[in-house]
């Protein structure tokens, strides 16, 4: 039994609106997810992992989305990808300001996103 870390963990602000679908797409490419609420989060079980999801609600730039972005941040500096449903340029911005390294909306080709998220974690794991 493979008893490896997951390569990703996948954290969810609304369990009534997920992006299942788009997780599953990334396991089926080959990235281990390990999915878990926002609340389940934990600075030991955050290094684990070569890159973060934080799915965003619709109000991609409530306080929560902050939060979550900055104590994520405070943790670790593995790369974070943000997926919201829509967000504007400025949406963006703020997000980026705050920590993330990428934001996309799940409306982003699946292929698209992927590539950002295997580019992010080869970023992550080149020697300095």
């Amino acid at each position: 039994m493979d008893t490896s870390p997951a390569e990703v963990g996948w954290v969810y602000q609304d369990p009534s609106n997920r992006a299942s679908w788009l997780a599953q797409y990334y396991q089926s490419q080959n990235l281990e997810i390990e999915e878990f609420a926002a609340e389940d989060l934990t600075d030991k079980r955050i290094r684990a992992f070569k890159l973060i999801v934080i799915e965003a609600p619709v109000d991609c730039t409530d306080a929560p989305t902050k939060s979550l972005i900055t104590l994520v941040r405070s943790m670790t500096l593995v790369p974070v990808q943000i997926l919201t449903i829509h967000h504007t340029h400025a949406q963006a911005a703020e997000l980026l300001h705050l920590g993330a390294d990428d934001v996309q909306t799940v409306m982003t080709d699946s292929r698209i996103l992927l590539a950002h998220a295997r580019a992010l974690i080869r970023r992550w794991l080149t020697p300095r």
